[in-house]
């Protein structure tokens, strides 16, 4: 390689050279010297492909087209029509899920209860006559939604004590 750039510089009575990596380029004289790169005004921009700039403070500038198309996040949206129903001892809720969801995150009460592509969630062995709250987030690989809510309240248990016998006599 170094020999064919000996040529060419030799045709052209060119001594200096634009290319990273060559080591040495032969003068008009034949000595051998430390390649110099082109220092030609204006010549970084008719270059296209010299890779990534830094910016001012030193860093790579990450908006240089040449490091390829880059993705802008997207958040799911939160679930919507949150509802639920009640028994005297459990809740269900329910809702929809938006797009760009993979799962959905579920709180009680500000603890997490599950995690899953489900869109309902029941909660089991509540206390009666009782207020408690749900939250439901969507979760994408991009991220989270903000919560949705949803206030369930358990129902009276409205189950008779088996009457006890009289013990008229």
């Amino acid at each position: 390689m170094a020999q064919v750039v000996a040529a060419l510089i030799a045709a052209t009575g060119v001594i200096t050279a634009a290319w990273v990596g060559i080591q040495e380029v032969a003068a008009d004289d034949g000595e051998q010297r430390p390649a110099v790169a082109d220092q030609t005004p204006g010549r970084h921009e008719e270059e296209p492909n010299r890779g990534p700039q830094n910016s001012p403070n030193g860093h790579p500038d990450k908006s240089d087209p040449s490091d390829g198309p880059s993705k802008t996040p997207r958040l799911p949206e939160p679930p919507t029509g949150l509802v639920a129903d009640a028994t005297p001892t459990s809740c269900t809720v329910t809702w929809n899920a938006a797009e760009d969801t993979d799962e959905f995150a579920v709180t009680l009460d500000g603890e997490p209860v599950a995690q899953g592509p489900e869109t309902d969630y029941t909660a089991e062995g509540l206390e009666p006559e009782t207020t408690y709250t749900f939250s439901v987030t969507a979760l994408n690989s991009d991220g989270d939604s903000d919560a949705a809510t949803v206030d369930c309240t358990t129902e009276s248990d409205t189950t008779d004590p088996s009457p006890s016998e009289s013990l008229l006599g």
